[in-house]
């Protein structure tokens, strides 16, 4: 599913909000990246989600938010990442975050990932790494395109 912030914002307000699975918030906008966070960590807490945050600073990272996502906690019943940096995922990491989004659909796990990354262009929406984000999880626009949203946002 994919939206633009003014569209997600009023929706992730609702007490009611399911922010299992996989999460894209794509733009240059970092207040906006700081609102969806702050939107999202009520319903985590709620959730008993541990909140942790992992930057990529390689391809390789990636392996670390698997890991994570992966691992149980004594204390949480589940694991919230918020994951930031441009390092796209390949081809091993875009099947295991396929699992991932599909296992949360059907309910197999309650994990979250919030992946916040620069504004992506068409192109890059149709990229193999974008697929998983756009068909079983949820693609923000964190992006203000003209004066009109700046002043519905206010």
């Amino acid at each position: 599913m994919q939206d633009t912030f003014i569209q997600a914002y009023p929706k992730l307000l609702q007490p009611t909000v399911a922010v299992a699975g996989l999460w894209l918030a794509h733009g240059n906008e970092p207040l906006l990246s700081q609102w969806l966070i702050d939107t999202m960590r009520p319903h985590w807490r709620a959730q008993n989600y541990a909140i942790k945050r992992i930057e990529l600073i390689s391809v390789k990272s990636w392996q670390e938010v698997l890991s994570e996502l992966g691992s149980q906690s004594l204390f949480d019943d589940a694991s919230a990442l918020i994951v930031t940096g441009n390092h796209k995922p390949d081809k091993a990491v875009i099947a295991e975050l396929e699992r991932f989004a599909q296992e949360a659909q059907t309910g197999a796990h309650n994990h979250s990932l919030l992946w916040l990354t620069s504004k992506q262009d068409k192109r890059s929406q149709s990229s193999k790494w974008f697929a998983p984000f756009a068909q079983y999880g949820h693609v923000i626009d964190c992006n203000l395109y003209n004066e009109q949203q700046r002043q519905q946002l206010l």
